[in-house]
């Protein structure tokens, strides 16, 4: 390149010499001027695209060196990498950190997998995202606001089932089915209209579940293990935990963080053996944009409003604001289900079509279950923007 930039030098310096044509001071100008911009390209072409071309091949090995010096600042956690050809990295550091292979309670990140079962009925053709409680549960009537939810809103949470809030019930119960009855209840004034509102809750699972038991007559763990576990090769000890208060749809999940990164690569591959394009496809999906939202995580996550699919969030980075109108989310996103104590898995990846390459992060810090006066959420958060 340096020769090129100096026989462009010299070429020019030899006609403007020996040129036998008489030319211009304003042409000498011109082609100057040109020439000028060829030396300054030259140079620039040097800078740059080693540049580039460093930056679209960095170094795995130096990826990762990165990611642990920035983990290494951190105390008790355990954090998951992995892509479409399975685990890339992965961390632990601290005492009390979980390793990555033991199962532990992961409070709201329980929602996507309860999402999921309720889905692979749908895909089997046992149950319909149109379906309506009345048409299983048999107290629920169909001629009043109640009867016009269907599975899809609940899924979503904009079935408008949020008088009063969450019911303790939603909390742990042993009998969804008696609990859902509580819910339906409670409501019997019900303002919001189903898919008006959003409103993250548990009620809406325990009602989706108790059609899918009622349906099925399977108990939720038993639908677990036959749709989920089986079918994506996971630990035994994988289940909804039924200490007291009881089962929670929502939040009683135990599972390891190896095992969820599992069921995040079937959904990065679209494993086709799990679930069909199109069950993915709605799935992963943003069904809030329309809706008003009247309760979410922005309190706990500095303000970040995201959109929410069938029982996940689909984060948005576009824009930041609590005015959900400004906010749009793209066809490749981010998905996640955040819990409670900080158990944060996320999935980068397109809606529609599978890449091996778009990845799955899930992050584990080691802090106490029983702990609600602090918001372990944030810093899990912020920690997977810095990853």
């Amino acid at each position: 390149m340096i020769s090129w930039i100096s026989s462009v030098r010299k070429g020019y310096s030899k006609w403007d010499q020996k040129s036998p044509f008489e030319v211009s001071d304003e042409a000498r100008r011109i082609i100057k001027r040109v020439g000028s911009i060829a030396v300054f390209l030259g140079i620039l072409s040097i800078i740059i695209v080693p540049l580039l071309v460093s930056k679209t091949n960095q170094d795995p090995c130096k990826v990762w060196t990165e990611v642990q010096d920035l983990l290494a600042e951190r105390d008790n956690i355990t954090v998951v990498i992995g892509n479409g050809r399975g685990n890339q990295f992965i961390f632990s550091r601290g005492k009390r950190s979980t390793a990555a292979s033991v199962p532990l309670p992961v409070a709201s990140a329980s929602k996507w997998i309860t999402a999921t079962v309720i889905m692979k009925l749908v895909d089997k053709g046992d149950l319909s995202l149109e379906d309506r409680p009345s048409k299983y549960l048999s107290f629920w009537k169909a001629n009043d606001t109640r009867g016009q939810v269907g599975l899809w809103h609940l899924l979503s949470f904009t079935s408008g089932l949020v008088e009063g809030g969450s019911l303790r019930c939603s909390y742990g119960t042993n009998d969804v089915v008696a609990c859902a009855r509580e819910i339906y209840e409670a409501n019997s004034n019900m303002t919001n209209a189903p898919g008006e509102s959003f409103y993250y809750s548990g009620n809406h699972l325990v009602v989706a579940v108790a059609m899918a038991e009622t349906r099925t007559g399977r108990t939720l763990n038993q639908l677990l293990q036959a749709l989920v576990i089986e079918e994506l090769h996971l630990q035994e000890s994988v289940h909804f935990s039924l200490k007291p208060p009881g089962l929670n749809p929502s939040g009683s999940l135990v599972i390891s963080a190896i095992d969820y990164g599992i069921f995040l690569r079937a959904m990065l591959t679209k494993q086709e053996t799990f679930l069909s394009p199109q069950a993915y496809a709605q799935l992963l999906a943003p069904f809030t944009r329309n809706a008003k939202k009247i309760s979410t995580l922005a309190p706990y996550t500095q303000g970040r409003e995201w959109e929410y699919g069938l029982g996940h969030w689909v984060e948005c980075f576009n824009k930041m604001s609590c005015d959900a109108s400004n906010i749009v989310c793209p066809n490749s996103s981010i998905q996640s289900s955040l819990g409670a104590f900080g158990f944060y898995p996320v999935l980068e990846a397109a809606i529609k079509v599978s890449d091996l390459n778009d990845h799955y992060v899930i992050i584990s810090p080691q802090v106490p279950t029983s702990d609600f006066s602090k918001n372990y959420m944030l810093p899990s958060v912020l920690l997977h923007e810095q990853v």
